[in-house]
């Protein structure tokens, strides 16, 4: 592995492991970076060759890991969307799985004695609305676990609880 790939390497690590907003993020795969650089050049005036000195200078850095949960407690602090308020987008959409879910049951349970095409319609339809609102809670909350890390990820969360109310307002099926 080439020195640049090493660094990019461990700084791909490093950003993966990074739960901060993406500007946060971007300055700190800088500035870590930079350390890198700086530990390199130090190494390489003590006599060590580049290679040898990017390994200890990244061995000294520690584990990516390590190095990024220190920049996640420090982002922690300031974050806005904790708490409540930030699950608040997840509640239509699941709702109105359980709501669709409900209906599935109790047409299960009051159509037993055989079922027409009628009642089957209804039971797809059931089925339908319970599979898309289902669809919708999950595309919520990993929208929602994603925003953690970079807060563009808001607008999906917020499509999915636009698209439950919309269906609640307007069933389709």
């Amino acid at each position: 592995m080439s020195d640049d790939e090493q660094i990019s390497s461990y700084l791909r690590r490093v950003r993966s492991a990074l739960r901060v907003p993406r500007e946060q993020r971007r300055r700190a795969v800088e500035e870590i970076r930079n350390h890198l650089d700086d530990g390199a050049a130090a190494h390489m005036r003590s006599g060590a060759t580049r290679e040898q000195a990017i390994g200890l200078a990244i061995s000294e850095l520690g584990r990516p890991d390590t190095v990024a949960a220190e920049f996640n407690d420090t982002g922690a602090h300031g974050s806005d969307s904790t708490g409540v308020p930030r699950w608040l987008p997840l509640l239509p959409p699941l709702l109105l799985f359980v709501a669709r879910i409900g209906l599935l049951v109790w047409s299960v349970i009051w159509m037993a004695d055989g079922w027409t095409l009628g009642e089957r319609a209804t039971q797809q339809a059931y089925l339908l609305g319970a599979v898309t609102a289902g669809v919708l809670s999950y595309g919520a909350y990993f929208s929602i676990k994603r925003a953690q890390s970079d807060p563009a990820w808001r607008w999906g969360a917020w499509t999915c609880t636009s698209l439950a109310l919309w269906m609640i307002v307007f069933p389709p099926f």
